[in-house]
């Protein structure tokens, strides 16, 4: 009996459960261990007015050093190295902002000081390093999103 579906419909749609699954096994471990965050989708949907309301860190699990011009993050359970983003004056600065105090406003606000840059162009370029972290799992957020 034919379906109306192929092979390769299934094998996505069961890619995407998994993938859909595996984010929120991440997410319930990193909550086990204290770090408030929600499914990665989620975030790249959230509005700019929630999402500068969120304040991150960096997960103190990665011990950070600087090899060959790129900052390196070193998980200290697993020993396992990644490289994170080349030093340059905009990676630097906006990395140096997370410091688990200041909200994604704040520091996208002190960026484009720092940059001299628009809020707009300042707050994307903050938002995509913050990704980039994020799926990485170097960076977490200290609070959850706000309803």
């Amino acid at each position: 009996m034919k379906t109306g579906h192929s092979d390769r419909e299934v094998n996505l749609n069961r890619r995407k459960a998994f993938t859909q699954f595996l984010g929120s096994l991440l997410v319930s471990a990193d909550e086990i261990r204290g770090h408030k965050n929600c499914a990665f989708g989620d975030l790249e949907n959230l509005g700019r007015a929630k999402f500068e309301k969120l304040i991150p860190a960096i997960n103190k699990e990665y011990e950070l050093s600087v090899l060959k011009g790129r900052l390196v993050g070193r998980n200290r359970n697993t020993k396992e190295k990644i490289e994170l983003f080349e030093l340059g004056a905009e990676n630097t600065t906006a990395f140096n902002l997370i410091n688990g105090k200041n909200n994604v406003g704040k520091i996208a606000d002190a960026f484009s000081v720092e940059m001299h840059q628009g809020g707009n162009e300042s707050f994307e370029y903050v938002k995509k390093i913050l990704f980039d972290l994020l799926r990485l799992q170097v960076c977490v957020f200290l609070n959850t999103v706000e309803d």
